[in-house]
């Protein structure tokens, strides 16, 4: 699978090298409430992680999942790379992450992070 110009797994892999904000999708999924569901990488610097790119890669060709993400907790200075699941109600989206252990969920419609 190409994403401009780079296969999807490299693309990931240089925005987790990055430590930026993203999600990428996976599935054709239009669901609007992003749930993380397995932690792929949690720790200050990926780019020290040389089995990254072996481990997004195992994400992406399983197709269980809607879309991976990153995101660095300012308090912490924690990077985290999740694989994700998007739900269309938000109770569902709601009632999974708290099953998963989970802080938050993403709305993508509002752009914005809704704490548990």
């Amino acid at each position: 699978m190409i994403y401009n110009g780079t296969t999807i797994t490299q693309n990931i892999l240089n925005k987790a090298k990055s430590r930026v904000d993203f999600t990428t999708h996976l599935s054709k999924s239009k669901s609007r409430y992003i749930v993380s569901y397995k932690n792929i990488y949690i720790g200050k610097n990926p780019s020290n992680y040389d089995g990254l790119i072996l481990r997004i890669d195992k994400f992406v060709k399983s197709e269980a999942y809607d879309s991976i993400g990153g995101w660095r907790d300012e308090n912490t200075g924690n990077y985290y790379l999740d694989a994700n699941l998007h739900f269309d109600k938000l109770e569902t989206a709601l009632q999974v992450a708290k099953m998963n252990g989970e802080l938050a969920i993403f709305d993508i419609k509002e752009n914005k992070v809704i704490n548990l």
